[in-house]
């Protein structure tokens, strides 16, 4: 079961994003996952260049506070990467992670990662 959910994982990650006229389109990169407790968590996106985006990672307990979870521009290629330690004491799931990228008109995207 954990091999199919791995493999329908990377074909979400796979799928771009179709964005409506004058919003940025978003698409996943990368996500490392699964992650131990204690461990750094990894999303990457691409977006159109200089395009401001943040990141909200969602544990049972609510949304995380971790150091690196802030807004960031995308580069001059429209890539961008957060990483974050996952705390010792995060309950072990499946966990939420939200993107928006955007000012007028916003893009969000939403995957998820595992915590064991």
């Amino acid at each position: 079961m954990r091999a199919l959910a791995s493999v329908l994982l990377v074909v979400l990650l796979a799928l771009p994003v179709l964005a409506q006229p004058g919003f940025p389109p978003v698409s996943f990169t990368s996500v490392r996952s699964p992650v131990p407790r204690g461990g750094e968590g990894m999303v990457a996106i691409k977006t159109s260049p200089s395009t401001l985006c943040s990141i909200a990672v969602i544990y049972a307990s609510g949304q995380s506070r971790a150091a690196g979870l802030y807004p960031k521009n995308a580069d001059t290629q429209g890539l961008v990467t957060w990483t974050w330690k996952v705390g010792t004491r995060t309950t072990p799931g499946v966990w939420s992670i939200v993107i928006e990228c955007g000012k007028d008109k916003i893009t969000r995207v939403r995957t998820s990662f595992e915590v064991r």
